[in-house]
């Protein structure tokens, strides 16, 4: 018979199975509830030539010449012309001396990740995620081509008018690359850091729990004020943040329908514990945690960009820096959304600090002793004392005693602080017959906690009573 129990958002509600073998958990796992991404907004200024000009019949000449040599290598005239601007635009590309100014206020333009080291919302991150120094943003395609993408893709029109044709399909890529790359030549930047975002939670629409528009999701961010700073890479490259917990609101929802705006007073996160990075070896196994901005390409879902990834590798033998520190190289395969992350090791500690960008084939990482000397600083004593509960509770839940689990979630759910049910109806199913699935998205929901103090709905004690009530049955 196909049975269904109502599962509150935050709270594993779940049915209990056979009992197994322990199966061991993944430290990846029990990290994961406490990186977060972060957006970063700035104020930009660009500088772009008002106008271009190309020199048309230089390249019909050329192209006549790889008419008479037999050097079209198959390509149509307006192909021809798109591969010669993009092996050598300065030669037919002359922009004009009139420039366009375009100015950008407090925009959110770039992003990284930062992980909790204390539950009342002290993060770390990278010291280049809140800096003025622009340098490594403009050395991200994406980034210019965010801040040139009105102009640009309006010179690409009026080239491909002009030439009466597109780039051949094999050379689209590498055309738009090299000529964005002369575009940004032609132009000047100016960025200048406003603050950071951090994103505690996320809903997709096929199961939003914040919106009472299923289709759309919601991001639910909090402002952050920086605490202690480093110097942006090569630099010590840390930072430490804390999340103002009243900047967190959230829309609650009661049975009725009726919605009121709350505001969180109180954090209590689950964190990562941090070792002694002076004693990590060469070779040493880890996973970089973060939310990296190449694997978000216009293919996936925009919900990809808010799911946390992890990628497996091994600390190198420790480089000298030129500020007198020591830098881990990283096998890890991280790109710029990784900024800020943590390398965890094989126990589920946090050993290093993520720095996005290859540096002679390698990704290198801050030690984290570095961020613990800044949060001496900062005179900040890190706090977790949720975390035994959360990996007893994942243990628990690995070793399939699910009422248990359940019922330990559930407790951890109400010490957190963050957002309620949030549904205009506020509960969803749990399907009796295929258990296994409703019980891996009830855990992956768990992971999430943020649940405000002081604001437990009082079906959560009538759920867990129907839970224990069902589950008794099915002994």
């Amino acid at each position: 018979m196909r049975r269904y129990l109502r599962l509150l958002c935050g709270v594993a509600l779940v049915f209990p199975l056979a009992s197994a073998h322990a199966e061991p958990v993944s430290p990846v796992v029990l990290a994961q509830p406490a990186v977060f991404r972060l957006l970063v907004f700035h104020d930009s200024e660009v500088d772009t030539p008002a106008s271009i000009s190309t020199d048309l019949q230089l390249l019909r000449d050329d192209y006549n010449k790889a008419v008479l040599g037999g050097n079209l290598a198959g390509l149509t005239e307006p192909e021809f012309y798109w591969r010669k601007l993009s092996e050598h635009p300065a030669r037919y590309l002359h922009p004009s001396t009139a420039r366009t100014h375009q100015t950008t206020r407090n925009k959110a333009d770039a992003s990284g990740s930062a992980f909790a080291v204390s539950e009342e919302g002290i993060l770390i991150t990278n010291a280049h995620m809140v800096s003025d120094d622009s340098s490594e943003l403009l050395q991200d395609p994406k980034y210019v081509f965010g801040l040139l993408q009105q102009p640009f893709v309006s010179e690409w029109n009026h080239l491909t008018l002009e030439l009466r044709g597109s780039p051949a399909a094999a050379d689209t890529e590498s055309v738009t690359g090299a000529l964005l790359l002369w575009y940004a030549s032609q132009s000047a930047f100016a960025v200048s850091y406003k603050g950071v975002h951090v994103v505690l939670r996320y809903d997709t629409p096929e199961k939003s729990l914040l919106s009472t528009v299923p289709e759309m999701p919601v991001a639910v961010e909090a402002t952050t004020s920086v605490l202690a700073v480093g110097r942006g890479w090569p630099g010590k490259d840390v930072a430490i943040l804390k999340i103002e917990p009243g900047s967190v609101t959230f829309a609650s929802h009661d049975f009725a329908g009726r919605t009121s705006l709350e505001r969180v007073k109180d954090l209590h996160l689950i964190c990562l514990p941090t070792a002694d990075s002076d004693h990590v070896l060469p070779g040493t196994r880890v996973h970089a945690l973060g939310f990296p901005g190449a694997a978000i390409g216009p293919e996936m879902a925009d919900s990809a960009a808010y799911v946390v990834n992890s990628q497996p590798g091994e600390i190198g033998h420790p480089v000298d820096m030129k500020d007198g520190w020591k830098a881990f190289p990283l096998s890890s395969a991280i790109d710029h959304g990784d900024s800020g992350g943590p390398v965890v090791d094989e126990q589920g500690n946090a050993i290093a600090v993520n720095v996005a960008g290859m540096q002679g084939g390698y990704n290198f990482a801050v030690p984290i002793n570095l961020a613990t000397d800044l949060l001496l600083t900062a005179n900040i004593t890190p706090k977790c004392s949720v975390n035994a509960a959360w990996e007893k509770a994942v243990r628990l839940y690995y070793d399939k005693h699910y009422t248990d689990a359940a019922n330990d979630l559930e407790r951890i759910a109400r010490q957190q602080a963050g957002l309620d049910w949030l549904t205009t109806g506020g509960l969803s199913k749990v399907d009796m017959q295929n258990p296994q699935a409703s019980l891996q998205e009830a855990f992956e929901a768990s992971k999430l906690f943020l649940r405000p103090k002081g604001h437990e709905h009082p079906g959560v004690s009538a759920a867990v009573l129907e839970l224990e009530a069902k589950a008794a049955s099915l002994r």
